[in-house]
């Protein structure tokens, strides 16, 4: 996508870009899945679902992706199958242009549709969590081009948002939390103590692995140009050798694994010497196992360590692979047919199906899948083969309660927390949570930075110690969700109340003479409890003592809500 916005760029209206999407699995075929993943790309151009292959075989094409160049007449000019480079094309279209220069009619063709409207304060297209015994959770708000690191709270209902590495712009920019830059954003892996130690990312879009100090905040490249790699190329210092597409990292003592998406590859990383350079895969796309330089990959996209083992998901191959860390290091298929066996069938190693599966993480001798396409979070015994659903209905939607009846929507990321699955419910734009022990779904909470400081008209008051009977003023086309939490806290202290309560709150002043509290809710529009809104405000109140005033009934205050 970047080579078409940067051939777009240059040739402006005079080019026009058609997307044809021809899709190789079912859940692709359908247009409100299109639509999520030309949001998630940041795609403006039309595109076109041709999900009976019309168009595919009209223009005989053989491989994704291939680019077709039309001239003003409508006649087919070039063909290019595979990645391309836009200055190489560029020579192309700049040829026709001069050859049909009294054809080419200026102007726009306004077909595109406007941007999805982002807020701060949600998520949007989360990939991959990253959570840790202490509390901590990172998520990667992939179509915010940020990193959140959050602390739960001790029921894991509510995560509270501490940090944004990224401020939701796409870009390079190393640095403090104020000015840096990601873009699409994927895998995360915590070297070391989650206060002091180093959180790295798999900055996809931006081809690099980037470094973020957990005790000041800043970011640091450590591999990647900023530019995709193309073709072959030599191996030397790292920040100056291009990758292409990482997708997702693990840890196995000092060596960073790296799933190498757009090469078919995994990589590694040492961190003591910074020696970068090519672990597995022989770069062609295929479903090969054997010794690991022989080897094949499909696109690369989670993993995970266990039994001495390197687990990948392989999405293209619908396949779960594992590379043995042994001295003659081999690549095997634990689940996976080919290229094009996929489905959601559950079972023995022999007969099991998964349908572009990107998220993986391994726990007491058992692999958590995300088995994207499928909408489902299923196990596999690495020692048997087996599959089994966990969680889900094979469609999408987004529903909590018992594993049975859950639904999610393209999941990615997944990450364990003691009896816990957290995952990354990517195109609901949610973080989700399934207990082990009661086998049930939730939707967990974010708390964001308070997103204002709201100033409410002063109280007088009789003395020091009173009451507020508090309410809460939202639009009339606005609701509190009731089946979340709604709370305000007051001098450490957290009191909960349900849609259309009062709460009575004590207050105790000391030398101060303004009352501070936080309400954290969650409001939806009327009517519709799927388009909700997390937000947190500050209400400061001054308060003034009057000896004279008698009473020492509750005072009655509306907080507005603004929306």
């Amino acid at each position: 996508m970047a080579q078409l916005r940067q051939l777009k760029q240059q040739f402006g209206d005079a080019l026009v870009i058609i997307g044809v999407h021809s899709a190789k699995f079912p859940t692709e075929k359908e247009t409100a899945n299109i639509q999520k993943a030309v949001q998630r790309l940041g795609i403006h151009h039309p595109v076109v679902n041709d999900a009976g292959f019309k168009i595919w075989n009209s223009y005989a094409v053989r491989a994704w992706p291939t680019l077709v160049l039309i001239d003003p007449r409508g006649h087919i000019v070039s063909d290019v199958a595979g990645e391309i480079q836009a200055e190489n094309i560029a020579e192309h279209i700049q040829a026709v242009l001069d050859e049909h220069t009294t054809e080419t009619k200026s102007g726009k063709l306004d077909l595109t549709t406007p941007p999805p409207v982002r807020d701060q304060f949600q998520l949007f297209f989360p990939s991959k969590v990253l959570a840790h015994p202490s509390g901590k959770l990172w998520i990667t708000d992939t179509g915010n081009h940020r990193v959140l690191e959050c602390i739960l709270d001790k029921n894991r209902e509510i995560a509270q948002v501490t940090r944004s590495f990224g401020n939701g712009a796409a870009g390079f920019i190393d640095g403090d939390t104020s000015i840096v830059q990601f873009n699409h954003p994927h895998g995360l892996v915590l070297q070391g103590d989650p206060q002091e130690g180093f959180l790295y990312v798999a900055d996809t879009e931006n081809h690099a692995i980037r470094q973020i100090s957990l005790h000041n905040g800043e970011t640091t490249t450590i591999a990647g140009t900023g530019q995709k790699a193309h073709g072959r190329f030599p191996l030397g210092k790292a920040t100056q050798t291009a990758l292409r597409s990482p997708w997702d990292l693990t840890l196995v003592e000092n060596y960073l694994f790296i799933a190498m998406a757009g090469s078919h590859q995994i990589w590694v990383f040492d961190l003591n010497d910074q020696q970068l350079g090519i672990f597995a895969g022989n770069g062609y796309e295929a479903l090969v196992d054997g010794p690991i330089k022989d080897s094949s990959f499909n696109q690369p996209s989670g993993l995970c360590f266990g039994l001495n083992h390197l687990f990948v998901a392989d999405p293209e191959a619908s396949a779960i692979r594992a590379i043995t860390l042994t001295e003659e290091a081999n690549t095997i298929t634990l689940v996976g047919q080919g290229l094009f066996d996929f489905g959601d069938v559950d079972g023995s190693q022999e007969k099991a199906l998964l349908q572009h599966p990107t998220g993986l993480e391994y726990k007491n001798n058992q692999l958590f899948i995300a088995d994207t396409y499928n909408h489902k979070i299923k196990t596999l015994d690495p020692y048997t083969g087996t599959v089994t659903t966990l969680a889900g209905t094979g469609n999408s939607g987004k529903k909590d309660g018992e594993f049975v009846v859950s639904k999610f929507y393209e999941p990615e990321g997944i990450t364990t927390l003691e009896n816990l699955l957290i995952v990354a419910d990517t195109n609901n734009h949610l973080i989700r949570v399934l207990d082990l022990n009661t086998q049930k779904t939730h939707t967990l909470i974010l708390n964001w930075f308070p997103e204002s400081q709201i100033e409410v008209p002063a109280l007088e008051v009789s003395s020091s110690s009173f009451s507020l009977l508090l309410a809460l003023e939202l639009p009339d086309n606005f609701e509190i969700n009731p089946a979340s939490i709604t709370r305000i806290k007051y001098n450490n202290q957290e009191y909960d109340f349900s849609a259309g309560q009062e709460i009575l709150v004590p207050i105790h002043l000391d030398s101060t003479s303004k009352i501070v509290l936080q309400l954290d809710l969650q409001y939806c529009q009327h009517g519709n409890m799927e388009l909700c809104f997390q937000k947190s405000y500050d209400y400061r109140i001054p308060v003034t003592i009057n000896p004279a005033l008698s009473s020492n009934t509750p005072i009655e205050l509306s907080l507005p809500v603004p929306v």
